[in-house]
C-alpha cells in the first residue's frame, strides 16, 4: 500500500513525505546500442506449433545457452519429414 502511494505521488509530481529520500538520475540507466542492430525473431502465427517448426527448420536461432538447452530438450521428440512436423513417442508411431 505504501509503495502504491509513493508511485502515485511520483507520477503526479506531488510532494513526498519528509521521511522519503529520492535522487533524480541525470544519465540513462540503460545504454542504447545504436551501433549494433539487434536481430528480432518474430513468429506471426497463432499456431502453437509454429515455434517448433521454425526451430527445427533452422530459421530461429536461440540467443542464450540456456535457451539453446531448453529448445534442444523440448524439440528432441519432434522431427520434420517431407515438410510436415511429427512428434515421436517411445513406443508409439509418429504422431
Amino acid at each position: 500500500m505504501e509503495a502504491n502511494e509513493l508511485a502515485k505521488a511520483a507520477a503526479q509530481k506531488a510532494p513526498l513525505p519528509a521521511d522519503v529520500f529520492y535522487q533524480a538520475l541525470s544519465i540513462k540507466a540503460i545504454k542504447e546500442e545504436e551501433d549494433h542492430p539487434v536481430n528480432i525473431h518474430s513468429i506471426s502465427s497463432d499456431d502453437w506449433r509454429a515455434p517448433i517448426f521454425t526451430y527445427l527448420t533452422g530459421t530461429y536461432e536461440p540467443r542464450s545457452k540456456h535457451e539453446i538447452e531448453r529448445k534442444n530438450s523440448r524439440m528432441k521428440h519432434y522431427s520434420i519429414v517431407a515438410g510436415d512436423r511429427y512428434k515421436s513417442e517411445i513406443v508409439a508411431p509418429m504422431l
